[in-house]
């Protein structure tokens, strides 16, 4: 049930943002130039996670995305994260539960995924989550 409510929020963020093509541009102009020499691409992601015994709230991730790779930049540490892809059908096409220690990486391979849009997502045990959307394209 529970990732049913996902997907259908995450769709829901979804289609507001496919109509809405101001919001889109917007994170695609903020690229950097040394991201754009690398010839990699932001992951803009949104929402929070209580981090640390003072509970700050951040999002402990940075992730970017090549031809051929998503990237995620663990900043702080963290304990049980399930990280999961679905496709723009709702597919689950990625799924791993890792235990993030800060400053590593964790490195997924998307040469081989079809052409489409993606959503990326982080739920903590608590069940916060922390999303973003890339595309693939040709």
């Amino acid at each position: 049930m529970k990732k049913i409510f996902l997907f259908i929020s995450l769709f829901g963020i979804f289609v507001s943002e496919l109509f809405n093509p101001s919001v889109l541009m917007a994170s695609e102009t903020a690229v950097s130039q040394e991201t754009i020499s690398r010839n990699e691409e932001t992951v803009y992601l949104h929402g929070l996670f209580a981090i640390g015994k003072m509970r700050s709230y951040s999002c402990p991730f940075e992730v970017t995305k090549t031809s051929s790779f998503i990237t995620i930049h663990y900043l702080d540490s963290l304990s049980r994260i399930y990280v999961e892809i679905v496709d723009d059908f709702g597919k689950e096409v990625y799924f791993n539960i890792v235990e993030p220690v800060a400053n590593t990486e964790l490195l997924i391979d998307i040469s081989s995924w079809d052409v489409g849009l993606y959503t990326l997502s982080f739920t903590d045990q608590s069940g916060n989550c922390i999303y973003g959307l890339f595309k693939i394209s040709d």
